[in-house]
């Protein structure tokens, strides 16, 4: 494989892992960390949430040309942005719906 290709597979791979991390949208995991994935996922970070941003500046600019209360106006870009974050999702059917990755067994998780 040419040294182009791999560069390329390695920030497709770099991307997944932003995206599939930081946002609730759904992509396909990358196939492994053994290319180096996560060092350049960090990179790409606020690219992967630039929608994300976009998106709550949509819902304050609609707010105020619609005349809401601003905390209204902030209640909903708040809610907005916990949606299409990772803040309300779970990484494990088990899990409860809590925003933390860690299961609710009442253990210590650093066991």
């Amino acid at each position: 494989m040419s040294p182009l290709i791999e560069r390329l597979d390695r920030l497709r791979e770099s991307w997944r892992f932003a995206v599939g991390t930081l946002t609730a949208i759904p992509v396909r995991p990358p196939r492994s960390d053994a290319g180096g994935a996560t060092g350049p996922a960090m990179l790409l970070a606020p690219l992967a949430v630039a929608p994300l941003g976009v998106l709550v500046a949509a819902v304050c600019w609609a707010g105020h040309e619609l005349g809401l209360a601003p905390v209204g106006t902030a209640a909903a870009a708040i809610t907005a942005l916990a949606l299409g974050s990772r803040a309300f999702t779970s990484t494990d059917s088990r899990t409860p719906r809590t925003g933390s990755p860690l299961p609710m067994t009442g253990s210590d998780p650093w066991r």
